[in-house]
């Protein structure tokens, strides 16, 4: 899980976000290590091009 109810940016998208990957968690869509896989690639590309 990326965002936590705890923190100060919680906001309207990561609301959205988090919904999401329960969602697609929940129907079996996708595996709990595939979705971590994903998103640390997402954040690496992320980290690449902001640089």
């Amino acid at each position: 899980m990326v965002c936590s109810k705890d923190d100060p940016d919680w906001d309207y998208y990561q609301r959205w976000l988090l919904a999401l990957e329960h969602l697609v968690l929940q129907s079996d869509l996708i595996s709990p290590e595939e979705l971590e896989q994903r998103t640390l690639k997402l954040m690496e590309q992320e980290t690449e091009t902001s640089a």
